[in-house]
């Protein structure tokens, strides 16, 4: 089998092209809205076609306040000023380097914070427009 393996660890996400600090993981979706066209001419197998795309992210991580890195007060912030902002996944080591940028809003975020463990957050992004690969 060929082709590189890109790890995890390498892959970030840059929120205003700033990393979200104490990432854990990220994903990146992409939602094709199915149209159903099926008519009593279809007998039996409906018939569909693809109609509009949408995308969104997710991060987890652990809470930091006092570093330059997106952390949950950066996220709060945005998420408040109710704006859209910059989303890049992006491989930070190696190549190929193909990089996802669009425009979204922040959708959720949560603080958690379990007894004698890690405060953790939880953001989600919805994206408006495009999802563009370079």
């Amino acid at each position: 089998m060929s082709g590189t393996v890109i790890i995890g660890t390498d892959l970030v996400l840059k929120m205003n092209n700033v990393i979200v600090g104490h990432a854990k993981s990220h994903t990146i979706s992409i939602q094709g809205n199915v149209i159903d066209k099926s008519s009593k001419d279809d007998a039996l197998w409906n018939t569909k076609h693809s109609g509009r795309l949408s995308w969104s992210a997710n991060a987890d991580g652990l809470v930091s306040y006092d570093d330059t890195l997106c952390n949950y007060s950066s996220l709060y912030d945005a998420m408040i000023l109710r704006t859209p902002v910059t989303i890049i996944s992006v491989n930070t080591a190696g190549t190929p380097v193909v990089t996802y940028t669009g425009s979204a809003i922040i959708a959720s975020l949560e603080l958690t914070s379990p007894d004698d463990d890690n405060a953790t957050f939880s953001v989600s992004f919805e994206g408006t427009g495009a999802l563009a690969k370079s």
